[in-house]
């Protein structure tokens, strides 16, 4: 191998780099804070293509005299002579926004390569007015003022009643589950106080507003501003437009693909086409299936094909290039003997915690859930699992019902009264909204109380995960009820499962949040 720029010039050139690289001699190696992202980015994509050469010998050679119009110049040049997305992969982004809706925050931002920290619902007094008024989405409505005055007044009627019914709440959960001995005060009051929050979280609208970071590569990044600008939503185009600019800001070359004509292309092409199929005749007066209680169910599914499946993918995945007549032969094989279940059950055995993934193969075996009759609330919570492929819509329409908390409905009284009264009069006013100035507007009047019906596919491995995860105690009472259906489905369908085992938590806790309000009081100690 030839001499590198390092070598040529050992001692001041090395005393140069260190501050870029976490060391100069070895094959592995990390690229440190000092360089920029787009340095970084460039220096992966030009490794690529110089094969005898490493990043740190390319960086001293070419890009270390680059001031900030060639860096630009220079990163255009290698994302357009490649010609490949994957150059915007090795760069990445933070955005953070605020004011945006709830609605446009849980439909908008979707993308499986990102990752979204949101304020909380479970956490946070959203009762509160900030100079002077609620936090919720301003609308406009023209020259409607009948329609913007009942939009406003649902509005206030929603986060009147969040705050009206505090402080009863906050006392039935305290008389209900005393202080224990030894408990700090403060890590009881935190788990109260989540408490109270997930009692009320329904009573919030879809319009209020939230915020959020996101963080992810330029190529992902770039997809969801295409996607949020082929929205039908305005204020989800906004969002989009808006962030097309701000990244412009960060990274003009890896964000530009956004209004090139192939991105401006693929945005028309997405309107086009969901308006396209929004609008088929064959959806007109299309009658809605009637009110089932809440639950889940799993469709096309059973055991034997789930232990074929299984099989058939686990010898696929040791021999790649197998017949597929004497795979098919040895998958049935497998199932017959019981040889598949014993092994499923020895992976099972190996899991001492939910943190133990199974296995990939078991990617293989899809699952078609629906989830009957679950809370906007809740459903809020299952769109951040990105290994999730929506297959419907949500039923936006307000009419299925709201999902009444267990405190709430153990309190009754007045404040049980107040509770169901606003979210009766909420879905009348979405109907009347709808009728009046358009779905848009309508769907801002939700709440996330309201009930909807919806399926997902997902991999064995992450409906696991789902079961598991959002069983645990510190869970929000409704969806961990919904986790512990989804393993009572499985358990139904595919009685197999159980070999594997199961982490999911399938007990009730008075206040499920204190030990992670114990660990967070200590931690802050």
């Amino acid at each position: 191998m030839k001499e590198t720029e390092i070598e040529k010039g050992a001692g001041e050139k090395r005393a140069f780099l260190e501050p870029f690289f976490t060391n100069l001699d070895g094959d592995v190696y990390a690229l440190t804070s000092e360089l920029p992202d787009p340095i970084k980015a460039m220096l992966v994509a030009r490794q690529s293509r110089a094969q005898d050469r490493d990043a740190r010998d390319l960086f001293l050679k070419e890009f270390v005299t680059l001031d900030e119009a060639e860096a630009g110049r220079r990163a255009k040049n290698i994302i357009d002579g490649f010609g490949d997305d994957s150059v915007r992969e090795d760069a990445s982004a933070y955005v953070m926004v605020q004011n945006a809706s709830i609605l446009a925050t849980t439909l908008g931002i979707t993308h499986p390569l990102l990752t979204r920290i949101e304020a909380s619902t479970r956490y946070i007094d959203w009762g509160k007015k900030v100079n002077g008024r609620y936090l919720y989405k301003e609308l406009g409505f023209g020259e409607d003022v009948e329609a913007k005055l009942v939009y406003e007044g649902a509005m206030e009627l929603c986060f009147g009643a969040y705050q009206l019914l505090w402080q009863p709440v906050w006392d039935y959960v305290v008389a209900s589950n005393p202080q224990e001995v030894g408990m700090s005060e403060a890590a009881y009051l935190a788990a109260v106080r989540g408490r109270v929050c997930d009692n009320l979280k329904g009573l919030l609208p879809l319009g209020a507003l939230t915020n959020f970071g996101l963080h992810g590569d330029f190529r992902a990044l770039s997809e969801l501003i295409m996607n949020l600008r082929a929205e039908g939503n305005a204020e989800m185009r906004k969002m989009g437009d808006d962030m097309a600019v701000e990244l412009a800001k960060v990274n003009p070359e890896f964000v530009a693909v956004v209004d090139n004509k192939h991105g401006l292309a693929w945005t028309e092409y997405k309107r086009e086409r969901e308006a396209y199929l929004a609008g088929n005749s064959r959806l007109k007066a299309m009658p809605k299936e009637g009110n089932k209680k809440p639950g889940v169910d799993l469709l096309k599914v059973s055991t034997r094909q789930f232990l074929y499946t299984a099989a058939k993918a686990f010898l696929n995945s040791q021999n790649p290039n197998a017949d597929k007549g004497e795979l098919n032969r040895r998958a049935e094989g497998m199932v017959a003997s019981g040889e598949m279940e014993k092994m499923l059950r020895t992976l099972g055995e190996m899991r001492t915690n939910r943190r133990h993934e199974l296995p990939d193969f078991l990617r293989s075996v899809v699952l078609k859930i629906r989830f009957r009759q679950i809370s906007f609330g809740s459903l809020k919570d299952l769109f951040r699992h990105r290994r999730i492929l929506w297959r419907t819509q949500p039923d936006f329409s307000g009419q299925n019902g709201y999902h009444i908390p267990k405190d709430i409905a153990a309190l009754g009284g007045e404040v049980a009264t107040k509770y169901a009264t606003v979210q009766k009069m909420m879905a009348e006013t979405v109907a009347w909204m709808r009728g009046r100035a358009g779905e848009e507007k309508a769907r801002y009047l939700l709440t996330q109380g309201m009930l909807t019906t919806f399926d997902v596919d997902c991999d064995l491995v992450e409906g696991y995960w789902i079961s598991e995860l959002r069983s645990i105690a510190s869970g929000f009472e409704e969806y961990r009820w919904f986790a512990q259906e989804l393993w009572r489905a499985m358990e139904r369908k595919m009685p197999a499962l159980t070999v594997l085992g199961s982490f999911t938590n399938m007990n009730e806790y008075p206040l499920g949040r204190i030990k992670e309000a114990v660990r967070q009081d200590l931690a802050g100690r």
